[in-house]
């Protein structure tokens, strides 16, 4: 119990005596206000409502379990400051300019278009098909030529693996400015290391589950087979998926971006295929200018109470005899996917992510993690 009220005590009586500093962006807004494609920003509450629902914890019909925190929590601001995605369809002069190129009538657009959708696809001479999707933002490929080996039997080290997507996108000179660090989805060097340990190895029977794996399972979240000892089996050559994943996850004004369920958001995938040491397939957002502006804070008891219930992921899955210990709080931004007249948009609200472990009464230990936007409620417009 105290590990539970005492930092709310302390936060609530800092807060009060005026101890509490705002929370450090690396860029703020422009104090006058600021120019932008969609017309001028101001300091403050600059986009009107934000659009959709409040993003809040899930409604439990149940009793949820206890949640303790381990760690401080972070200085609660006096205000936020929420990004905005510029748009990324065409514009109507943008608009006009391609339909001009491709020698279509300037009477089917009318005086003011709106763009809805636009792809384009190409191939290059490497043999990869791309494909741009301007309302996600997304470029897509694929290499043409047919699929190789499923399987390999020796695996490069985890830094040579992430080297060759590195290697990829630097040829291309694809801006990865708000991409954070690379990383593997799934490290099967490190849980072959461990199988060694434990001196185990592959069997036939184990090779024939990697090789169903490669070509029909999860290489993200893969079912691993159980392998047995190997005083007590034939071992034979271990095979390993051929196709390893490799994510970038997002970051805005050098802030990490995190999910409903307080996972990072991914920026980039990009398949590794071992069997030809090259990238194989893929997608990765294009780095988008944000527009700026501050908004008022939640108030700390109101976030205080959004963590007890869970945050955003909620307490789904657990009981009232399960105990979740928060460790670690760290700043961070919640990606707010929405619609305007029809448009995607998408805004970054500034808040803390949380991260632990969950006790279940069995006393089975798992990672718990989750997020809390701090953006006043009332600044929604629904």
């Amino acid at each position: 119990m105290i590990k539970r009220i005492a930092p709310i005590f302390t936060a609530l009586m800092l807060l009060g005596a005026g101890c509490m500093q705002p929370v450090e962006q690396a860029r703020v807004p422009d104090l006058f206000g600021a120019p932008s494609p969609e017309g001028f920003v101001s300091f403050n509450e600059g986009f009107g409502g934000i659009p959709g629902p409040a993003p809040a914890p899930p409604v439990r019909t149940g009793f949820d379990p206890a949640i303790e925190w381990a760690a401080d929590l972070p200085a609660h601001p006096t205000e936020v400051t929420v990004l905005r995605m510029r748009q990324t369809l065409p514009d109507p002069a943008f608009l006009q300019n391609i339909t001009t190129a491709l020698r279509m009538p300037a009477g089917i657009l009318q005086s003011n278009p709106v763009a809805e959708s636009m792809t384009m696809q190409w191939r290059d001479e490497d043999g990869y098909r791309w494909t741009y999707d301007a309302e996600k933002n997304r470029i897509t490929f694929e290499r043409i030529e047919g699929v190789g080996a499923f399987t390999v039997t020796v695996l490069p080290t985890n830094d040579e693996i992430i080297n060759f997507a590195e290697v990829f996108l630097n040829e291309r000179g694809i801006n990865r400015r708000e991409w954070g660090k690379p990383r593997l989805a799934f490290y099967w060097n490190d849980w072959w290391l461990a199988m060694l340990q434990e001196q185990r190895c592959m069997t036939v029977a184990s090779v024939g589950a990697m090789r169903e794996l490669a070509q029909n399972g999860s290489l993200i979240r893969p079912t691993l087979p159980t392998l047995p000892l190997e005083s007590n089996v034939d071992c034979v050559q271990p095979e390993f998926p051929s196709e390893h994943v490799i994510h970038y996850h997002l970051s805005q004004d050098g802030q990490e971006v995190y999910g409903t369920a307080g996972e990072r958001v991914i920026a980039a995938e990009l398949m590794v295929d071992l069997s030809t040491n090259s990238v194989r397939s893929g997608w990765f957002d294009l780095i988008q200018d944000v527009d700026r502006s501050n908004y008022p804070v939640l108030p700390l008891k109101d976030a205080i109470v959004n963590l007890q219930r869970g945050g955003l992921r909620g307490t789904e899955g657990y009981g009232p005899q399960d105990v979740i210990t928060i460790t670690t709080f760290e700043q961070g931004l919640y990606r707010h996917d929405t619609e305007t007249n029809g448009a995607k948009r998408t805004y970054f609200i500034p808040g803390i992510h949380a991260s632990g472990n969950a006790e279940r009464a069995s006393e089975e230990r798992e990672n718990f993690q989750t997020f809390i936007p701090l953006l006043r409620e009332d600044a929604y417009t629904e």
